[in-house]
């Protein structure tokens, strides 16, 4: 059989290394980068090929041969690409989450993360502007954004995504999405590993959220944090390196300010540096209502971490049905109290040993077979 000819379109540069699914079988890959930062040039391989977004004419022709297209998210630009593309070229949609979320936003938000998006430290020309854009954001008239995203969803052909249940959740609001397919999880690269428990208690470096994105809910973390009588006691450390500026971020910043317990780590860290740096990591706080920073657990469950999750979000109790010990948010304030942020070896090898079982048990291969016989 000829190899499946596969664009993959990024337009965030951190993804462009995320082909390694559609590796080694009979997938033809070819990774396309669209963004006008030449900055990032010098930091892309040779092999990817990249483009600027006025050029998205050229993409278009170059994908137009393709078997498969794979869209890693679906901005609008990407939208633009899937609804210019022939019929006869299948597409698949990469789903990173926020797509579909930010449509529903305040389902997924805090009541203190609403309120400082809409009001904190605005204007009332700022706060009317934010108004319009959620309006905006909903208007379905050609032309508009949401309405070239909808119909890129409709002739899009598959979903892939990391739940299921989640997909079904989705699709009872935004149905119907495209076919789903299941996505595998990387597993760890030794089958063998050794956790440095007393190391982590040593270094007391407690990880909240996985980015800027008021998705995170710092705020609520914030109360938690505040009212601990140990909190002097550790370093709550916030990945604060990718995502937008505004008033959310900027009323997470104020909070931290004169807390030397706080620190934001703007430095982008790259994918090697990052997974070194968990190592000395000891506590995940993620208070996400939504599924998202799945990347991030995973290096948690490799690095022995103790990961602290919203009930309410979908990932909580489908990691624990799958055998993996992770806590509530609720029991945060008593375990800072307490000490107890770290997880016992028994617990960190479960995780590790349930990690690479899940992922044997729904391969790179096996996620390949399922879209193949999609395709086909």
């Amino acid at each position: 059989m000829k190899k499946i000819k596969t664009y993959h379109i990024h337009t965030d540069f951190k993804f462009v290394n995320s082909i390694g699914r559609f590796e080694g079988g009979d997938f033809e890959n070819f990774n396309v980068f669209i963004s006008d930062d030449s900055k990032l040039d010098d930091s892309l391989g040779s092999d990817i090929l990249t483009f600027k977004n006025s050029e998205l004419d050229q993409v278009i022709r170059l994908c137009s041969s393709a078997d498969l297209v794979v869209l890693y998210d679906l901005d609008l630009i990407k939208s633009k690409l899937a609804l210019s593309l022939p019929k006869e070229v299948k597409i698949a949609w990469r789903f990173f989450g926020y797509e579909l979320y930010s449509r529903d936003r305040d389902k997924y938000i805090s009541e203190k993360t609403s309120k400082s998006l809409l009001y904190d430290g605005k204007s009332l020309i700022e706060r009317m502007h934010s108004i319009v854009k959620r309006i905006y954001r909903h208007i379905n008239i050609p032309g508009t954004n949401n309405y070239l995203f909808k119909k890129a969803v409709s002739k899009i052909d598959f979903f892939l995504g990391l739940s299921i249940v989640e997909y079904n959740l989705l699709n009872k609001t935004w149905k119907p999405l495209p076919s789903f397919i299941k996505l595998s999880i990387y597993p760890p690269k030794s089958n063998v590993i050794s956790f440095d428990i007393e190391s982590k208690k040593r270094k007391k470096r407690i990880l909240i959220g996985n980015s800027k994105s008021s998705y995170n809910n710092h705020l609520d973390i914030f109360d938690i944090v505040d009212r601990s009588s140990n909190k002097n006691k550790f370093n709550f450390q916030l990945p604060f390196n990718y995502g937008h500026e505004n008033s959310y971020t900027k009323k997470v910043r104020e909070e931290c300010v004169n807390k030397e317990y706080y620190t934001l780590i703007e430095e982008y860290m790259p994918f090697n540096k990052y997974n070194k740096f968990y190592e000395e990591v000891g506590t995940l706080v993620l208070n996400n209502y939504r599924q998202m920073a799945m990347g991030n657990i995973r290096f948690a469950f490799i690095h022995g971490v103790k990961v602290y999750l919203n009930p309410r979000n979908v990932l909580f109790e489908e990691l624990k049905i799958k055998g993996f010990i992770v806590y509530s948010i609720g029991k945060l304030l008593d375990d800072l109290n307490t000490g107890d942020v770290y997880l016992s070896s028994e617990v960190a090898n479960n995780n590790f040993n349930n990690l690479i079982e899940v992922s044997e048990r729904y391969t790179s291969d096996d996620f390949q077979n399922k879209l193949l016989e999609k395709i086909l």
